[in-house]
């Protein structure tokens, strides 16, 4: 008898096992004489310890119900300890008897597991080891949003709003009803959602959703006009569009000249002929189970706002986030999930994707959304209520917080910040110094891209470079080459191509410019870069950025960072303008960090230039501006730019004029 109690369990799952298995218990008092006269002299010969369980290399699930017996919970530790790539989920309400208790709970535990992991061949020597192999079933949402749910952090805060907070278990529902709502709109694989939404939330669910239900979402900028809506709307032919209420007036309006999208989704208040994602997403169902998409599958679209010509729909596939958290979110930010990360680049971009959703739900950590334009009082406020520790910028913004009044300063709190992070642009040593006087911190600068999906080289905690990107990211390669594509030795200027698993698969309807970038494994990121000795990486411009001054080649970039060393200037661009006798000079547009006395900071600001760099490096002309034309990363272009406050202001005009054909060099009103 007290065998039988051992081995049947309580009256609680021996009424289970009645319930849910017919002649269940009847079976069970078989199975114990084979137990015990099988399997339990089979143990005093049979072990398994820490040297078995070191010769497993695959990925191990353990999953415990919420009432398992101390003597399950005693097994799990061991596991763990003999494997420590053991994940561990828990399914509340049961015992050991899991499978028969809650069989659809368990199964939907087990699918998440094999849907990241999937079973592969045994691996072959001499094969090198690579993430996932051809043909494997893999979903990314299932892998970033769902997995933490598995791995019990269903009630840990995964978003942070001066609104409210989402737990992992909030964002997971709403992610599912996003998709459901969508299939029920008629949305099919691969579909295009086209995204035009604030960092919120609804960004988070409508991003991961769209993907679980196996469809492409494309996040794009909120501050477009009508007719760049109609572009994209064309371009990608996204059968749905989902946008915020402020900007479902310019899609409306962009709609007139699409076919595109069938459906207008609108978060806020919906007009006529919108619906309202509030009332589709309430009547779906929340549970989802994922797509069955493969890796190599596409997953996500970016739009790359290049110097010249139309935005390019830059194409990444199902593993491309996984690969980037893998690679600089683990190696370079070393995150986790006691983490708190805040970007101020938006989520529709690269760089604010990752930082600001993707790697904080890869590693269970939480992130800071806000929804309106990181004005520095509003960051700087935003350090002290959120406290995040790892703070994500770019030049420019931490060039305007140091530019901020000391008011706005006493709302800041950097004392949680543990690492603070730069890309878009290179960062200039002197604002890398300037940040470290005021707070303390250092900034780890790097170089990304959209077509790499993140930062492939990056300085390093506890290795920081001024003027210099940094090393490069373990999982990448790099290399410094000439024009045929031959890596060039330390110390010699080249053009720099990268290597890894996160490169786009091609341009959207660009085939010839997708075969002049990505060449086999390797991308053209463009950018001119010299490597030293030791593998550091330093930054000399843009391919097509380096202009012949005097018979010289000159990098605008260098006149930029010695022209911001001088404490009047907030922000300045550097460009090449030709004369009357068709000689290119370079011309220096700068943007104050206070107005008043231009004219006279005109002359201070040549000596200062001449004094660095010499003549022929000096700027033929100083403009005084209100702003700089930016694209997402921070590059100089004004595509049609609005209506200025002083429309007639010389130096606006003529800034817009030189910059308008995306190329550092123009004449007059010939572009580019």
């Amino acid at each position: 008898e007290a065998a039988e109690d051992f081995f049947l369990g309580t009256p609680k799952e021996r009424a289970v096992i009645s319930r849910n298995i017919p002649g269940g218990l009847e079976q069970a008092l078989r199975d114990m004489d084979t137990y015990f006269t099988i399997e339990v002299p089979a143990h005093d010969e049979w072990e398994f310890g820490a040297a078995e369980g070191a010769r497993i290399e695959q990925p191990v699930l353990f999953m415990l119900g919420g009432e398992s017996s101390p003597l399950y919970v005693e097994c799990h530790d061991a596991v763990r300890e003999w494997m420590p790539q053991t994940e561990t989920v828990i399914l509340p309400g049961a015992s050991h008897l899991l499978h028969i208790q809650e069989p659809e709970g368990a199964a939907v535990l087990l699918r998440g597991f094999f849907a990241r992991h999937p079973i592969r061949p045994a691996r072959t020597e001499g094969r090198a080891r690579r993430g996932l192999r051809h043909g494997e079933v893999y979903n990314a949402a299932a892998d970033l949003l769902d997995k933490n749910l598995e791995l019990g952090r269903a009630e840990k805060v995964a978003i942070r709003t001066h609104w409210g907070t989402w737990t992992y278990a909030d964002v997971a529902r709403g992610a599912n009803r996003v998709g459901n709502a969508l299939r029920g709109l008629g949305l099919e694989m691969e579909n295009r959602v086209l995204m035009a939404l604030p960092d919120s939330p609804e960004f988070a669910t409508t991003f991961f959703g769209a993907i679980k239900a196996g469809a492409v979402p494309v996040p794009v900028n909120t501050n477009l006009r009508p007719e760049e809506y109609a572009y994209l709307l064309a371009d990608t032919r996204a059968k749905i569009a989902v946008v915020g209420e402020p900007v479902a007036h310019a899609v409306q309006r962009a709609r007139r000249e699409a076919d595109y999208p069938r459906h207008l989704v609108v978060v806020g208040e919906a007009g006529h002929n919108e619906l309202s994602f509030e009332e589709i997403t309430r009547d779906a169902g929340d549970a989802l189970s994922p797509a069955g998409t493969r890796g190599d599958d596409a997953c996500f679209w970016l739009y790359s706002l290049g110097r010249t010509g139309r935005p390019k729909g830059v194409v990444h596939l199902q593993h491309d986030m996984r690969f980037c958290a893998d690679t600089y979110a683990k190696h370079v930010l070393g995150i986790d999930e006691s983490d708190t990360t805040f970007s101020i680049s938006k989520l529709c971009y690269a760089y604010g994707l990752g930082c600001g959703l993707y790697f904080p739900f890869s590693a269970g950590a939480t992130t800071v959304l806000l929804d309106e334009p990181p004005q520095p009082r509003a960051v700087l406020a935003l350090t002290r209520e959120f406290h995040p520790t790892i703070f994500c910028g770019i030049p420019t913004s931490y060039a305007s917080l140091l530019a901020a009044d000391a008011s706005a300063w006493r709302s800041a709190d950097f004392g949680s910040v543990r690492v603070c992070v730069s890309a878009t642009e290179a960062l200039g040593g002197s604002l890398l110094r300037r940040w470290r006087e005021k707070t303390g911190l250092d900034i780890l600068d790097g170089i990304g891209s959209t077509e790499s999906c993140h930062i492939f080289i990056s300085n390093r905690i506890n290795d920081v470079r001024p003027d210099c990107s940094g090393t490069v990211v373990e999982g990448w390669e790099a290399k410094v080459a000439d024009d045929e594509g031959r890596e060039m030795p330390p110390g010699e200027r080249g053009m720099l191509m990268v290597k890894g698993d996160s490169i786009c698969a091609f341009y959207w309807h660009e085939h010839e410019l997708t075969k002049e970038t990505i060449l086999g494994d390797w991308l053209k990121t463009g950018d001119t870069y010299v490597r030293d000795e030791a593998g550091y990486f330093f930054y000399q411009g843009r391919a097509d950025d380096m202009l012949k001054v005097g018979g010289m080649w000159v990098s605008p970039r260098e006149i930029e960072d010695v022209l911001m060393e001088h404490e009047r200037v907030a922000e300045c661009a550097v460009v090449g303008v030709r004369d009357a006798d068709g000689l290119v000079r370079p011309e220096a547009f700068v943007v104050l960090a206070n107005s008043g006395g231009e004219q006279a900071l005109e002359a201070v600001l040549r000596q200062h230039m001449r004094q660095r760099l010499g003549g022929n490096k000096t700027p033929r002309a100083f403009h005084f501006v209100a702003s700089l034309p930016e694209t997402a990363g921070a590059e100089l272009q004004t595509p049609a730019p609005p209506a200025r406050a002083a429309p007639g202001d010389a130096a606006d005009e003529r800034l817009r004029s030189v910059c308008s054909g995306g190329r550092r060099e123009c004449n007059g009103e010939r572009k580019g």
